[in-house]
């Protein structure tokens, strides 16, 4: 139940997310994006600092079924103010790209299925081979097929500038990376070192809150900087916390995450609204709904297969390091169970249900397991972030970004002839970005 109640969150989550960016730079030209950006970078910021300390609040309160409560006042809020606010420009008619939708979503879909379940199933299984080369092959197909129909889900032409190539690498990558890990070192703050989720929160807030300070100031300096610096700078300071936060062992605090996170915070703040500006400003604005869903596509593709593959790496490595700390030891019986258990987080309570004369080894066992393999991950995660660092500064330049000039379309500005009022697509074109940008 709560795994269907969640796929529709997702469902909603997409739709809402999806457009944003097209939103503002419908409503912004590019002389005012950077403001806009910067507002919407600090929003975004201080919901992700508040999330962790509101959910620890929400759920030693009132426990876990809490926190879906409270987004319900919130969204009918929310919903009534996009109701009278939010300006609807007309469009010309576009249809759904099931073709693209379809075989997108299931190349993605058993790709992940298989990261997720081959150290259960054996990566030389049928069943995760099969998999891993069916994703391949629809992958395949969906990039064939986008070429050939009227309205693609994705315009490959957007890709023609290598801007936008190297953003969505960027986009990747910092999902990838950082973002894929706080929910490993969530679990190691509580179930390893036994913090409760409001003091884990609280313990969190260096990488999630740094941000907002960060990104306000971001986002007026696109302008002014190169883009492929700010990119480079943001996640080579990512990648430079992360190789900082592998050093975690047994006998670490949490305070040996702290010089990483600090980093890891800058960074964020520094490319997630330089992201954004750049990801809506190499195209016109009637594009920007193709170019939002782009890049909200490659940050959630790069976060779910972040999870997924880190912790295919993350359970093997529990599951080996548990073998070895159990080993010729009369909890040795308990090994799958517990290495399952220590991977997804519930040591605690699994070690208070077992014999009180097992707990020291369990223990034991559990923090040698955790800290190896969130080590390894980390490690991996900063890899990831050199190489966004590196491409983002190589491909992302100035010179690929659109200006159109002050509205009303003064010299060498303004959308291009048949273009509605107020930078909606022009006539007959741009049925692609609608689509995308609504799918």
């Amino acid at each position: 139940m709560l795994d269907v109640a969640r796929g529709l969150q997702g469902l909603g989550g997409g739709l809402m997310l999806a457009p944003s960016l097209a939103l503002l730079a419908q409503e912004f030209p590019p002389a005012e994006r950077a403001n806009a950006f910067a507002a919407w970078g600090a929003v975004t910021a201080g919901a992700i600092a508040a999330g962790p300390l509101v959910g620890g609040l929400l759920t030693q309160g009132f426990g876990w079924q809490a926190i879906f409560w409270v987004n319900v006042p919130i969204g009918i809020a929310a919903l009534a103010v996009t109701m009278v606010k939010l300006v609807n420009l007309p469009g010309p008619p576009t249809k759904v790209d099931w073709f693209g939708l379809v075989t997108f979503s299931t190349a993605i879909f058993m790709i992940v299925f298989a990261l997720i379940r081959g150290n259960d199933e054996g990566w030389g299984s049928t069943l995760i081979v099969a998999l891993l080369a069916g994703g391949v092959i629809e992958l395949v197909v969906f990039v064939v097929g986008e070429t050939q129909v009227s309205s693609p889900m994705l315009d490959f032409s957007l890709f023609r500038k290598v801007s936008a190539s190297g953003a969505s690498i960027v986009a990747f990558c910092m999902s990838a990376s950082i973002l894929a890990l706080i929910i490993y070192l969530t679990l190691w703050l509580q179930s390893i070192l036994g913090y409760s989720p409001l003091a884990c929160g609280v313990r969190l807030l260096p990488l999630t809150a740094l941000g907002l300070v960060v990104k306000p100031l971001a986002g007026k300096f696109t302008d002014r900087i190169a883009p492929g610096v700010i990119f480079g700078v943001g996640l080579g300071a990512i990648a430079a916390g992360l190789l900082l936060m592998s050093q975690v062992d047994t006998t670490s605090k949490w305070t040996v995450l702290l010089p990483g996170m600090i980093l890891c915070g800058f960074g964020l703040g520094l490319v997630s609204p330089s992201l954004a500006q750049v990801s809506v400003g190499i195209v016109p604005p009637w594009q920007s709904g193709m170019a939002s869903g782009v890049n909200t596509t490659f940050r959630q593709l790069g976060l779910v297969t972040g999870i997924a593959g880190l912790g295919a790496i993350f359970q093997h490595q529990i599951l080996t390091h548990i073998t070895a700390s159990l080993r010729g030891t009369q909890e040795a019986y308990l090994t799958p169970s517990f290495a399952n258990t220590v991977s997804s987080g519930g040591t605690v309570t699994y070690i208070e249900k077992a014999p009180e004369a097992f707990s020291a080894t369990l223990k034991h066992a559990a923090s040698v397991a955790y800290s190896s393999g969130l080590s390894e991950i980390v490690t991996i995660a900063g890899v990831i972030a050199i190489v966004g660092a590196v491409l983002g500064a190589a491909l992302v330049r100035r010179r690929d970004l659109v200006g159109f000039g002050p509205p009303g379309g003064g010299p060498g500005g303004g959308p291009p002839p048949g273009a509605p009022p107020g930078g909606g697509p022009p006539v007959g074109q741009g049925a692609a970005g609608q689509a995308a940008g609504g799918a």
